[in-house]
């Protein structure tokens, strides 16, 4: 068929599947000679099998990855707690569900307490709007919002990175990120999106 690729070995598979990060010929011939796969975000997570997924979906109980990887080395629950730390505790006290599920839009819970007091982000603290800084020289930026859950901050330049790692450093912890810049470069266009 049109859509599908001969693997090595002669089977087909369909031609998405080829160098998706995940073999699936036999012969894993169809995630061989493959370009190099996309650079994750600052935001995202680099997979085992090199896919890139939301760095909020580590540890949620879901496996986003495909091959589990997001939800290695999560840590252990407390003596005496029902829920792992990647769950949310439905208020029944009954029943567990990732975190992820957590203020999703769907009721997952039998109780369903994990739609119960959601609050999307409100920006709080918003970041400076015109910073002048030297070329060359290191400038901070911060925000906060509230949510529940907690929200994560994620700063954009024109819905790209606003720069790679190590030059650019992005924390977001308890609703409040921060961007570090070093050697701050000449950029002609000043949209930031938070």
């Amino acid at each position: 068929m049109a859509d599908e690729r001969a693997c090595g070995n002669n089977e087909c598979v369909k031609a998405d599947y080829v160098c998706d990060g995940e073999p699936d010929c036999r012969d894993r011939s169809d995630e061989m000679n493959c370009p190099a796969m996309r650079k994750c975000e600052p935001n995202e997570f680099k997979c085992h099998n090199q896919r890139c997924v939301q760095k909020m979906w580590l540890c949620d109980g879901d496996d986003d990855c495909g091959d589990n990887s997001d939800e290695q080395n999560c840590g252990v629950q407390s003596a005496g707690e029902m829920c792992k730390k990647t769950e949310f505790q439905c208020h029944d006290q009954q029943q567990c569900v990732p975190s992820s599920f957590h203020c999703d839009g769907t009721n997952d819970c039998r109780d369903g307490s994990d739609e119960v007091g959601c609050v999307q982000p409100t920006v709080v603290e918003p970041p400076e709007t015109n910073k002048q800084v030297m070329q060359g020289s290191t400038f901070k930026l911060t925000c906060k919002a509230v949510a529940v859950p907690e929200a994560y901050i994620n700063w954009r330049l024109n819905w790209g990175p606003v720069c790679d790692a190590p030059r650019c450093l992005q924390t977001s912890e308890g609703g409040y990120g921060t961007l570090t810049v070093h050697n701050a470069q000449y950029v002609s266009v000043y949209r930031m999106n938070y």
